[in-house]
């Protein structure tokens, strides 16, 4: 018997796998134009890290504490998620007004507002800005599996800008302006929970008003035969 292969021109074999002697061959006679194509990437990779400007990143972390009336006495007040909230309060200070007072009151960007659209600016600022939910396990750690609810116990606000001053001051002035809007959405709840309990309360007294009027008239129409009266009755 006689069996036939065959080598490809690229040195192939019918299973397509390369030889060790071709690509061998192939690394020498390829190898300078390996280095150079390393060393021009690397030239490039140190260039672009010498000459891009440098960011800088500050951070403010915030707590989220319990609220200071009890679940069982005013459930209205606590019934909505920590993660809304956030969500409502950074929509209130994300807004262009706030973000145009912050690039005014810092001087930001100040060679590109010579040039560029103070919105085109304002969106870029507001890329900058970043806010992070840090959750935790509502539950033990021995009790820990993929169902268990998690409960946001802080939230981080970071700002990245050229300079690190200029980024440590906006975003502590982001944080005022967090922790300003959150007030300002307690006390509107505060103010809704009171006239709630308020119309309630009006309501409750105008129940037993209305309940004693029917006893008084019961009491008139049934005097002489009510059961607190059976004793009297019984004697006479």
């Amino acid at each position: 018997d006689m069996s036939i292969s065959q080598t490809s021109q690229l040195g192939l074999e019918p299973e397509g796998e390369l030889s060790a002697i071709d690509v061998l061959g192939t690394w020498r006679r390829r190898k300078w134009s390996g280095v150079a194509v390393a060393f021009v990437s690397l030239c490039v990779t140190v260039a672009a890290a010498l000459l891009w400007p440098p960011t800088y990143r500050s951070i403010a972390t915030i707590l989220i504490e319990e609220p200071d009336v009890p679940d069982d006495l005013v459930k209205s007040t606590v019934s909505t998620f920590a993660d809304e909230r956030l969500q409502l309060i950074q929509q209130r200070v994300m807004t262009t007004q706030n973000l145009n007072d912050i690039i005014d009151r810092f001087g930001l960007y100040a060679d590109q507002l010579a040039n560029r659209p103070r919105s085109e600016i304002i969106d870029k600022m507001r890329d900058k800005i970043d806010l992070e939910v840090v959750s935790a396990d509502l539950f033990s750690q021995q009790n820990r599996n993929s169902q268990q609810p998690k409960a946001s116990i802080a939230f981080t606000v970071s700002f990245d800008y050229a300079d690190p001053r200029l980024a440590q001051q906006v975003a502590s002035r982001l944080t005022d302006l967090y922790l300003a809007e959150n007030a300002q959405s307690r006390q509107e709840k505060a103010a809704g929970t009171t006239e709630f309990l308020s119309q309630q309360s009006q309501q409750l007294y105008s129940d037993v008003q209305t309940l004693e009027q029917k006893l008084t008239d019961f009491k008139s129409k049934y005097a002489g035969r009510l059961p607190e009266q059976m004793n009297v009755n019984m004697q006479i």
